[in-house]
């Protein structure tokens, strides 16, 4: 599940020769992911630049097709990285000789977008079968305003005993600070890892 944290504090405005009283609080709300992302890579290699992107390219396009075929649309499968580096020959590391490229590397990563987290597997399985030879990994997530909503209500949850009305606060202030005025609450909330 993916937690999400509020925490909220109350105190005193600061003062040199008044004391301060702090009081924190926290709540913890815990969600269901209801989205994946699934990274698929394909790497090839060839003897010229054009030969491995060429390669590369036809694969992805292969595998764009055979997860477009379970249904997902094609907006939700997008490349997210291109590289292509060149390989060196092996050389004596006292050689004065300049390195000499052998041959070329390019990868491909396509990013894809499910909502049906139980297509995940068959994701992945079409990836493979069209000829993907890197999983770079699910990462799982919460939908559209769902984060925020949720971060709102671990606020609220730890912030709501601790109102300025609140007499849970006032009291105990009062019997510390004899010149209790007034109360500052402030809130923040995050997402927990």
């Amino acid at each position: 599940s993916i937690l999400l944290c509020g925490s909220a504090f109350a105190q005193k405005p600061e003062s040199q020769s008044v004391p301060i009283l702090i009081v924190t609080g926290d709540a913890e709300i815990h969600a269901a992911p209801d989205q994946a992302t699934v990274r698929i890579g394909v790497t090839r290699q060839a003897n010229t630049a054009q030969n491995a992107q060429d390669q590369t390219n036809t694969t992805a396009n292969e595998i764009t097709a055979a997860i477009t075929r379970l249904g997902i649309a094609a907006k939700d499968i997008q490349t997210s990285r291109l590289t292509l580096n060149p390989i060196y020959a092996p050389r004596a590391p006292e050689s004065a000789m300049a390195p000499r490229v052998v041959a070329y590397q390019a990868s491909n990563t396509l990013t894809v977008r499910l909502t049906d987290l139980n297509r995940i597997g068959p994701v992945i399985d079409a990836g493979l079968k069209a000829g993907a030879n890197e999983i770079q990994g699910v990462q799982f997530g919460l939908l559209d305003d769902l984060p925020s909503r949720l971060q709102a209500q671990a606020t609220s949850a730890c912030t709501l005993p601790f109102e300025p009305t609140s007499e849970r606060l006032q009291q105990p202030a009062r019997a510390c600070m004899k010149d209790f005025v007034s109360l500052l609450v402030a809130a923040r909330s995050w997402e927990c890892p």
